[in-house]
């Protein structure tokens, strides 16, 4: 995984080359945008710099950080650039091809390690053109190959690690606009993608091996981000929020895969395979709070665990989804969070079927499960001040306060049977004795039930729920859910309350 971290580290520096033209720059000024943006992302740049002509060579350039968390320290070794003035007001940039890269690693309280990378360019063009307080880097190529050419941490006598990739088709677009702030935004297409990453253990009692491969058939990236000048702490993004730092990425890739195998002592220990036709990411970070969305349609999979299971599990499901904002800053006000998460279509593959049911007495519609939940919140800390976040463990008090819980919806569709569900509760901060330490909360919530019975029946005589517990089952049904014969014949429905003064009621019987 380290490694994986190090070979985004070196695609995403190829973004840093090339552009549109709007007026004249030298090639000084295309370096000062680069190393702006640089400075803005923070860390320690260093680099040498040697004028020859109207040529400008960076070199023996070394980028490091501060880990957040008192993690350590990271260094990046960057590949020699050379801007070079075209007479025409644009800048060409080059580097070495391949171009290496390296990144050293020094945690804390761990043994350090290091990564070298080589990145090799086909038909490339880079170059530069705007005016110096706003320049545009423009790339395009046919095809890029990256290789791991050396890797060294503790004990790698007993491994081999191997990582290679491609990457075809690759276009793309970066504009630094420098002000009181800096302000970058970037695009990028591809075509083609293949990663594939190998680890051989050979040492201990165990030796086990792991290969995977994961990629897709095009994708375009978008980002724009707005950073303070004088560069972030790492170690303290909430200060850099607080100077107006944003950060907007949106992602899509079709025709995504990834496959891995994972074996010990010769044998596979598991298998997994998987695949969607589109995979869409968003991520939005400000002052105001995180926001993350991930989407995938046309989902299928097949999951091998030999010891667990004797036959591989094969799924599929039209979408999956997920999203999730919260306030991130400390403040008096009451803030708004919300989880969304959803799973629809959802099949499993007859062979595993015809195990668990033969007679087909269970049906096999898709399955679907949804969440809709919104939250009330107070913020007591800054969750992005690391140093704050670190010393939680100490603290006497809770980092943040849930005023409020809304479920705008539930529902969960299968085997025959649906639950949903919808409510709202409030929960009072200053008492936290009557539900032992946890605000005490205030509310309804509705939920219905539709062939819960019908359901049991069929699994009792399967013989995969025995008959007494299917009654104790229905007996506790019983205490929280009523008939709703509105609903059908075979529907349940409850109202569970909690009261302000620490009832609990289910369809109006106190039952606390």
């Amino acid at each position: 995984m380290r490694v994986s971290t190090r070979y985004f580290s070196s695609t995403a520096l190829v973004l840093a080359l090339a552009s549109p033209a709007y007026a004249d720059i030298t090639a000084d000024d295309a370096w000062m945008a680069l190393r702006a943006n640089m400075d803005a992302i923070g860390g320690e740049l260093n680099v040498t710099k040697a004028q020859n002509g109207d040529s400008l060579t960076i070199t023996d350039t070394t980028w490091a950080f501060d880990l957040p968390f008192d993690g350590g320290r990271i260094e990046i070794d960057m590949a020699d650039t050379t801007f070079t003035e075209n007479g025409d007001g644009t800048v060409t940039l080059s580097y070495p091809n391949p171009a290496t890269y390296a990144v050293r690693v020094s945690p804390t309280d761990e043994e350090p390690f290091s990564a070298t990378m080589d990145i090799a360019f086909e038909n490339s063009a880079m170059s530069a053109s705007g005016t110096p307080q706003d320049v545009t880097f423009d790339f395009a190529m046919d095809r890029m190959t990256m290789a791991l050419t050396q890797i060294d941490f503790e004990d790698k006598e007993d491994a081999e690690i191997d990582m290679t990739g491609t990457l075809d088709a690759y276009k793309g677009q970066m504009r630094v606009e420098i002000g009181s702030q800096v302000h970058t935004s970037v695009w990028g297409e591809t075509g083609p993608q293949d990663v594939k990453f190998t680890m051989n253990n050979t040492g201990g009692e165990t030796p086990g091996s792991m290969e995977q491969s994961s990629g897709h058939e095009s994708s375009r990236t978008e980002m724009t981000m707005v950073l303070p000048k004088g560069g972030m702490a790492f170690t303290n993004l909430a200060a850099s929020l607080e100077q107006g730092m944003t950060l907007d990425i949106k992602a899509t890739l079709t025709g995504y895969f990834n496959n891995q195998t994972m074996q010990a002592n010769g044998q596979v220990v598991s298998q997994q395979d998987q695949r969607s036709d589109t995979y869409d990411i968003q991520v939005g970070l400000g002052r105001d709070g995180i926001k993350m969305v991930g989407d995938a349609t046309g989902i299928d999979g097949t999951v091998t665990i030999p010891q667990v299971f004797p036959l591989p599990i094969t799924y599929a499901a039209e979408s999956a989804g997920g999203e999730l904002s919260a306030p991130v800053s400390a403040g008096e006000a009451i803030q708004d969070a919300s989880v969304v998460m959803n799973l629809t279509g959802v099949t499993l593959a007859e062979t595993l079927w015809s195990m668990v049911d033969p007679n087909q007495a269970l049906p096999r519609d898709p399955m679907t499960i949804s969440l809709d939940l919104d939250a009330k919140v107070r913020n007591l800390i800054d969750w992005f001040n690391f140093t704050e976040v670190a010393k939680l463990d100490e603290a006497d008090t809770p980092p943040a306060e849930l005023h409020g819980l809304t479920l705008n919806g539930l529902k969960i569709d299968m085997v025959g049977a649906t639950l949903t569900g919808e409510g709202q509760m409030a929960f009072d901060n200053s008492d936290m004795e009557t539900f032992g330490g946890f605000p005490a909360p205030s509310g309804t919530v509705d939920l219905a039930l539709q062939g819960g019975n019908a359901l049991m029946d069929k699994l009792v005589e399967m013989g995969l729920l025995p008959e007494q517990q299917a009654m104790s089952a229905r007996m506790m049904i019983g205490m929280f859910a009523k008939p709703d014969p509105e609903a059908g014949d075979d529907a349940l429905q409850s109202t569970l309350e909690i009261t302000p003064n620490g009832e609990v009621l289910a369809n109006g019987m106190r039952i606390r």
